[in-house]
């Protein structure tokens, strides 16, 4: 049975604000996960890393006080999908299909 206390289960807080503190400094790298795939991201910009893993592009960035995952084709049709975190904290934040760590893949 899971403990219900709540100082016992892990913080999760999914917003990010640019309030002087530079997450990308911080976390050079980040790995993100989706299943069996990890996609190595790197700094692009302030609280910002992106990466390519074979027909996809991939950036993390903080949006809106909230950390946003956008996948998008590297080539035509050009799709995007755009997800708002759901649970963790940076570095290790949880999306719907994707997680994220600190460091190399």
């Amino acid at each position: 049975m899971p403990n219900s206390n709540p100082a016992c289960r892990p913080p999760s807080d999914t917003s990010c604000t640019n309030d002087g503190i530079n997450w990308a400094e911080i976390y050079p790298e980040i790995c993100l996960s989706a299943g069996p795939e990890s996609i190595p991201l790197t700094v692009v910009g302030l609280n910002a890393w992106d990466g390519c893993l074979s027909e996809y592009c991939y950036i993390l960035q903080c949006s809106a006080n909230r950390w946003l995952l956008e996948r998008s084709l590297s080539q035509p049709p050009w799709t995007v999908d755009v997800w708002f975190a759901s649970g963790g904290t940076i570095p290790n934040l949880v999306f719907p299909d994707f997680t994220t760590a600190a460091g190399e893949c």
